[in-house]
């Protein structure tokens, strides 16, 4: 039997991987995350510096590790006013080559 549709070689990407290579939908995940972080409760900042860390070095890649400082800033109190998992995708998309 012979068909009259091309075949097409082309495969529809994986969610998983559109998002991951998506700028934008990093950007809204940090934004959320930032703002989550911001809104912690107070004695839980090395549980979120933690999920935060993992959250911008699986994001941003090794530039995600800048985020580490939230861990080492004992009070919980500068680390909300400061977006660092937004900042870090921002600088690894803009200030570092690829």
């Amino acid at each position: 039997m012979v068909s009259i549709m091309p075949k097409s070689k082309s495969k529809l990407p994986d969610l998983q991987k559109m998002i991951l290579n998506s700028f934008w939908a990093k950007m809204i995940i940090s934004i959320l995350w930032d703002l989550i972080d911001a809104f912690k409760v107070f004695g839980a900042g090395l549980a979120y510096a933690a999920v935060g860390t993992t959250l911008a070095v699986l994001l941003w890649g090794t530039p995600g590790v800048m985020s580490v400082w939230e861990g080492a800033e004992a009070t919980d109190t500068v680390d909300r006013f400061v977006p660092s998992v937004t900042i870090t995708g921002l600088i690894a998309t803009f200030l570092i080559k690829k």
